[in-house]
């Protein structure tokens, strides 16, 4: 994250979301191969990026899905 206090991780069916400082695991999100993720600028939201071309959201905090943009709807290109 921005602030340094987050690391995340992706790959074959999971999404790891750590605490740097405390160098533990915050959430284990199921996800399918997500090949790219990145924060926010805020830092309150990871967008995640599959082969089936979906950007998925997650809440930092919670770990919890928020919602998918599939590449092709016009709102996920900002």
């Amino acid at each position: 994250s921005k602030d340094g206090k987050r690391f995340v991780s992706g790959g074959a069916n999971k999404i790891i979301i750590w605490d740097v400082e405390n160098r533990k695991v915050l959430h284990k999100i199921k996800s399918e191969f997500s090949f790219r993720v990145s924060f926010s600028s805020d830092g309150k939201t990871l967008a995640s990026y599959d082969y089936g071309k979906v950007i998925n959201l997650w809440d930092v905090e919670s770990g919890k899905f928020l919602k998918s943009l599939d590449q092709n709807d016009p709102t996920a290109k900002s």
